[in-house]
């Protein structure tokens, strides 16, 4: 079967028990983590795939990976995976979960990103804008980036509003050449 169609399945399994047991915050924030920390450390997925490795291990690996304590409705999913041998997905199961969540809250992910640190009420403005433009919450990622030289760039959903001096100096060399 496609890797896709089998994460899809485990994370839409998740998603449903999660809600029934009303804890599907947690389990977003928990596969937020786990996510973040495949990224972070790429050891992870070839630690927890060698066959040295035992069930009780790889779980101890995973509740490290997640920050030390997981959620017992993640514990328990964390084991059926184990058991049905599909921890090679894990990281996909995560990121699949993360995006029928944002689906299913109406959540958009979006990017600031600034040439220097902005201030809390900026940022608050901002992610009310993009919440009304939207219809929806927001999860949105800041990042700095002194090579736009001033002004920001906000990316979410499907647009793109950049407004850096960067961006407009291209713009002007355009006009002028």
């Amino acid at each position: 079967m496609d890797i896709g169609i089998i994460s899809v399945r485990y994370a839409k399994s998740l998603l449903k028990y999660a809600i029934r047991q009303g804890c599907e915050d947690s389990v977003y924030q928990e596969m937020c983590t786990l996510t973040q920390t495949y990224l972070r450390v790429p050891q992870l997925q070839t630690a927890l795939l060698n066959p040295m490795v035992s069930r009780v291990q790889a779980l101890d690996v995973l509740a490290t990976a997640f920050g030390g304590t997981m959620s017992d409705v993640t514990s328990r999913f964390i084991q059926l995976i184990i058991t049905n041998g599909r921890l090679d997905m894990l990281h996909f199961i995560a990121r699949s979960y993360l995006t029928l969540y944002r689906r299913y809250k109406n959540v958009v992910t979006g990017c600031l990103t600034v040439s220097a640190e902005v201030a809390p009420a900026t940022l608050a403005r901002i992610r009310a804008f993009v919440e009304q433009s939207a219809g929806g919450e927001v999860d949105l990622e800041t990042r700095i980036d002194p090579t736009i030289g001033a002004g920001f760039v906000l990316e979410y959903d499907t647009y793109r509003l950049d407004a850096s001096l960067h961006a407009q100096l291209r713009s002007l060399r355009k006009q002028l050449c």
